[in-house]
């Protein structure tokens, strides 16, 4: 619980890298990157039910340009959340549109403030937003918007995928 809160709300990499590295301790028999990949890599396989061509991973932060993650990947990964009995630890620790973490600075004053959950990625011209908008009739919309290697400059993409979400939340 305390280092969901870390990992998905301001974003704290390095937590991301040593959880994944107890997961590969506690379940892989290792406490390497190696162990955890290939624990991670089974959980989505064998768990949520991805298929194996839609991801390719090498790290636990997302901060490695080598990974590869489908947006039907993230999508049906959130779906699983969400069905999870635990899925309340996962949703109060990602961050909220216009109030909290990440997201504390991102669609202020739309429609939609306060009412998506996600978890932002960002590394050099790439970024992508995957979450949960909760509609005005009470119902939840799954999201995942990636765009990487584009040339368009970090501030401007971010502000088209913020558009996406709020037209996605209508």
């Amino acid at each position: 619980r305390d280092w969901l809160a870390a990992i998905l709300g301001p974003s704290q990499n390095l937590f991301a890298e040593m959880l994944l590295k107890q997961i590969g301790r506690q379940v892989g028999g290792a406490g390497s990157w190696s162990a955890g990949l290939e624990v991670e890599r089974r959980f989505l396989i064998d768990s949520v039910g991805i298929d194996s061509t839609q991801f390719s991973l090498r790290d636990g932060s997302g901060l490695s340009h080598i990974n590869v993650a489908s947006p039907l990947t993230f999508a049906r990964l959130l779906l699983w959340m969400r069905k999870n009995p635990n899925f309340s630890v996962f949703e109060h620790a990602l961050p909220v549109a216009g109030a909290s973490g990440t997201m504390q600075r991102r669609m202020v004053g739309t429609a939609v403030e306060g009412r998506v959950k996600a978890k932002t990625g960002t590394i050099l011209r790439v970024n992508a937003l995957s979450g949960y908008v909760t509609m005005l009739n009470g119902k939840t919309r799954i999201f995942s918007i990636q765009s990487n290697n584009h040339a368009v400059g970090g501030a401007a993409m971010v502000a088209r995928i913020d558009s996406l979400v709020v037209q996605i939340g209508r």
